[in-house]
């Protein structure tokens, strides 16, 4: 099994087929732009001589991924993906940080053109329960304390960020089911679940979720494996077997980690290194 998810993350291995290369789309992460996933860019056209890499940019990039709601950053990603003919018959997707997010809810709601192959490198996939920015200890406390303010419908200009929509509070798990505007969807969390974004994460031929061991921005740094704070011990990490978004497969993840298309790996980065030359031994070569 080891040796299947070494080699199925290794994105060289997955991305070349027969013919051609499949084309790649690469998804920057929060207060970035394209420029920031330049060198990932380099590692693919040296590899796969002729492979189309594609960095989609929300917006005017750093500003626009901080500041706008992750539906709108969504809708934009499409639109970019639609309007680009070399990736009418798919394409690959690499998706960075917030941009694992945001390619992820594109593969839910969109997917066409689809993706094959998914790589979600160090993103929040199960939420975020720490200001991206200022994780550090001495601030846990305000994160509960400022924690209802995110949910705010009508917060104020100041309060609104991206992240919001990916902030989830495992104290108040009710007020998280009701208010998010967007984690709470994509992950089929609600009572009425949405059987085309099942259908869509079933299709993919691999999901690959890469979580860093010294990673101080997601919080808690095992989001990006779909683990979470156990909502009845806030101070325990249950892993995603655990839950029931796995038990009763609300998302697909389960489908597809039984046919072998679901793969964790770990590696040891600062988070933003993980799209550097400092950490390509560990997300991109084998």
């Amino acid at each position: 099994g080891m040796i299947l998810g070494a080699l199925i993350s290794n994105l060289v291995s997955v991305i070349r087929t027969w013919n051609e290369p499949r084309p790649v789309v690469l998804m920057h992460g929060i207060l970035s732009s394209q420029f920031h996933m330049h060198e990932v860019t380099n590692w693919l056209t040296q590899a796969l001589p002729g492979v189309y890499v594609r960095q989609i940019e929300i917006g005017d990039g750093a500003r626009a991924s901080l500041r706008w709601n992750m539906t709108s950053q969504v809708q934009f990603f499409a639109r970019e993906v639609r309007n680009d003919p070399s990736l009418y018959n798919g394409f690959d997707l690499i998706g960075y940080s917030q941009g694992s997010l945001i390619s992820r809810g594109y593969i839910e709601r969109y997917n066409n053109p689809r993706v094959r192959n998914f790589f979600s490198w160090c993103g929040p996939q199960a939420g975020q329960f720490g200001v991206p920015l200022v994780s550090m200890p001495i601030l846990k406390p305000i994160n509960k304390r400022v924690s209802p303010i995110w949910y705010w419908e009508n917060r104020p200009e100041w309060g609104r960020y991206s992240w919001n929509d990916y902030w989830k509070d495992p104290h108040q798990i009710d007020t998280y089911l009701s208010k998010s505007t967007f984690l709470a969807d994509i992950n089929n969390e609600r009572e009425v679940k949405n059987l085309r974004y099942k259908e869509n994460i079933k299709s993919l031929e691999n999901f690959v979720l890469i979580y860093s061991a010294m990673d101080t921005v997601i919080v808690p740094r095992e989001s990006s494996w779909f683990y979470f704070f156990d909502p009845d011990d806030p101070e325990r990490i249950q892993p995603l077997f655990e839950t029931k978004l796995y038990l009763e497969d609300w998302l697909g993840l389960r489908y597809l980690y039984e046919r072998g298309k679901l793969h964790f790996r770990r590696i040891v980065c600062d988070h933003v290194e993980v799209v550097t030359e400092t950490c390509r031994s560990q997300v991109f070569d084998l």
